[in-house]
């Protein structure tokens, strides 16, 4: 890739063509925090006309982390979209920014395609103990990738996320499988809702239905 400054890559952000702008909104998310200067214009180019330079300006906010939080309303319009990427890129980069993001994902959790909230429920789980009550909605959800995901992200908060107890056990019912998110091979969410509950509460997962060999198990 070309070595530019960070404002030649803000300048190609409105190039004219396709490419320059993609390639400059991707440079921008790579440089890091120098860059951070580029949230201003990386917001501006989520109204661009084209969708791929909209995902990828999506997904620069992101790594930016707390220095786009900014970007926290744009992000939101974002998961209005009519492209499912540009959706999806919105709902990961809000992961990235963190605790502020919440409100956003919440909505990105009700998006009608399943694609879009199973990369909320991936984001949300990367916000810690605060987003445990985003995560026990994610539990309720109709597509097994997402329930699976949500219980993983529960464990990994682990006694933080103890107002989650109840909802896990009741998910020690569920036979489904999902595509674990570490690896993508199909697993069950009860295996998945045991493990969290040993690590969560060890005394809970070593009650009723838990099964010892299913806490061994490590989504």
């Amino acid at each position: 890739m070309t070595t530019k400054t960070v404002s030649e890559w803000i300048e190609s952000l409105k190039d004219n063509d396709l490419s320059a702008r993609i390639t400059a909104a991707v440079a921008l998310g790579d440089t890091g925090e120098e860059a951070k200067a580029a949230v201003p214009a990386l917001i501006e180019a989520l109204k661009d006309q084209e969708s791929e330079v909209r995902a990828m300006a999506a997904l620069a906010l992101g790594k930016f982390g707390e220095e786009a939080k900014a970007a926290v309303p744009a992000l939101m319009e974002a998961l209005k979209d009519q492209n499912v990427r540009v959706r999806c890129s919105a709902a990961t980069a809000l992961g990235g920014i963190g605790v502020e993001a919440v409100p956003a994902l919440s909505v990105a959790l009700r998006d009608q395609d399943r694609r879009v909230r199973i990369d909320a429920v991936r984001a949300v789980g990367q916000i810690g103990a605060d987003a445990v009550p985003l995560l026990l909605d994610a539990l309720k959800d109709d597509e097994a990738d997402v329930r699976g995901i949500a219980v993983e992200a529960l464990g990994r908060i682990g006694t933080a996320a103890k107002a989650a107890v109840p909802a896990l056990i009741e998910a020690l019912k569920d036979e489904a499988d999902y595509s674990r998110s570490w690896r993508g091979y199909p697993h069950k969410v009860s295996g998945a809702a045991s493990y969290a509950l040993s690590q969560i509460d060890p005394e809970a997962a070593g009650r009723g239905d838990v099964p010892v060999e299913q806490t061994r198990l490590r989504p």
